[in-house]
């Protein structure tokens, strides 16, 4: 082989090597639970847009029925990063996991308890007084509904019922009302018609979470940090064109749970009581350790109930702090 051949060969060789790596180093893999849903639009944008690909990450989505269980799935090591409500990672902390909440994308203020006419008024709380309350016990809805009838000094009959099994009670007047998770709002809607009657209240607001298992956190924190950013990225997608989101959003459900029409209602009507924006502020460290308290009151975690110092390094801030430091306002 002739010295300019064999110079040749070593250049393509060395160039295959740089490129291989590159293209390595470009495709950093995460496992991330989530589910399509009408809650996080950023991720949604940074699928449909690739903005994971461009920050160099490959990203496996894998789905669960609940975030619950996605967080299970979490401290369990089966994915780097799970997104659920603030409520399971309140419980996670109150038992000392190993996890850090890295983004609250969203927060719900359309929460309600619904009806039907049928069975009751449903003008304020204090039409609840004594009626038979269907809810999934133990979760986010069963905390709103006991600050709803607290705040009211009202006692009702408040029953367990799963997800999905909330509105064939409300139809058979099994209950007269219920809690059911907003995703279901609109098709409970849909089904009662001109008997359908609702509750709203701000008294609770859901945040909407990504969380990083603890493994994530000390061994991957540049991917990580590219995740974040192609998040904050997606913020002003959603901001320049929020319909064309919505519709993003719809299209995405429809494809995993063949939902149809009942996609687009489910996006319309929680986007009206949505602030989706990717940050971590105070107001979702305190709603951690109200919850926490309740918990303990309610002896569903076997722990003293934390303080909001004792609760803050649950907030894995540091990632989120370094690709957008405006985006956060913790103490």
């Amino acid at each position: 082989m002739s010295p300019s051949h064999r110079l040749l060969r070593t250049a393509l060789l060395a160039g295959a090597l740089v490129l291989a790596a590159a293209t390595a180093q470009a495709a950093t893999a995460l496992t991330f639970a989530w589910t399509p849903n009408p809650q996080t639009p950023q991720v949604d944008v940074a699928i449909d847009r690739k903005l994971f690909e461009k920050a160099g990450l490959d990203v496996k989505l894998v789905t669960f029925p609940s975030g619950r269980e996605a967080f299970e799935a979490l401290l369990g090591g089966q994915v780097d990063l799970a997104f659920a409500t603030e409520f399971p990672a309140a419980t996670g902390a109150m038992r000392g996991q190993s996890f850090g909440v890295v983004a609250d994308l969203s927060r719900y203020r359309g929460s309600r308890l619904v009806a039907s006419s049928a069975a009751m008024p449903l003008a304020s709380a204090d039409d609840l007084a004594g009626r038979r309350i269907g809810v999934t016990l133990g979760t986010n809805m069963d905390y709103f509904t006991s600050l709803l009838l607290a705040d009211a000094k009202v006692k009702a009959d408040v029953v367990n019922a799963g997800p999905s099994d909330l509105l064939p009670a409300l139809v058979r007047g099994d209950i007269a009302a219920a809690a059911p998770f907003p995703t279901f709002y609109a098709a409970i809607k849909g089904t009662l018609g001109p008997k359908y009657e609702e509750l709203r209240s701000d008294r609770y607001v859901v945040h909407n979470l990504v969380m990083a298992s603890g493994a994530t956190l000390s061994g991957k924190g540049e991917a990580l940090r590219a995740f974040l950013g192609a998040l904050v990225d997606a913020d002003a997608a959603i901001a320049a064109d929020a319909p064309a989101v919505q519709a993003m959003v719809a299209g995405h459900m429809q494809s995993a749970m063949g939902q149809g029409a009942g996609a687009r209602d489910t996006v319309a009507d929680t986007f009206r009581d949505l602030d989706a924006h990717v940050e971590l502020k105070r107001s979702l460290l305190d709603l951690m350790v109200d919850e926490g308290g309740w918990l303990v009151g309610r002896k569903l975690v076997k722990a003293k109930p934390l303080t909001a110092a004792t609760m803050r390094p649950t907030l894995a801030d540091a990632p989120l702090r370094a690709v957008s430091p405006g985006s956060v306002d913790l103490p």
